[in-house]
């Protein structure tokens, strides 16, 4: 609603084009590719949100290095394209990190992001 009253385009309008699919993958990739050195490598972070309640989705057991404990809560895990030789990084990817899976472990899912994206 705040969009419509200072932009151009009705609520109605911004709500459609915001419910459309993006393939923000891409777009992050963008720049990195045309910006970078070719000596780049992909790294990863997980950061955690603590979050309480019954309705939000995959809360499990995460690390939180500030409290340098495991606690309940969210996790988020990011990848960035890191350029060696200029000693910059661009964001890449981020997405939530479920619980421990019946037949591996979290770091499964991150190899399988970072692969993923390579």
């Amino acid at each position: 609603m705040n969009m419509s009253r200072m932009g151009k385009y009705s609520e109605k309008s911004y709500r459609l084009h915001f419910e459309r699919p993006f393939d923000f993958s891409a777009f992050n990739r963008s720049p990195a590719v045309r910006c970078c050195s070719g000596h780049r490598i992909i790294a990863g972070d997980c950061g955690y949100i603590s979050k309480s309640g019954k309705k939000t989705p995959h809360p499990a057991w995460f690390w939180n290095g500030c409290a340098s404990i495991s606690l309940k809560g969210l996790e988020i895990s990011s990848l960035a394209v890191v350029d060696v030789d200029k000693n910059t990084a661009m964001h890449l990817e981020c997405g939530q990190t479920h619980g421990v899976p019946k037949n591996g472990d979290r770091m499964d899912f991150y190899l399988h992001q970072a692969i993923e994206k390579k």
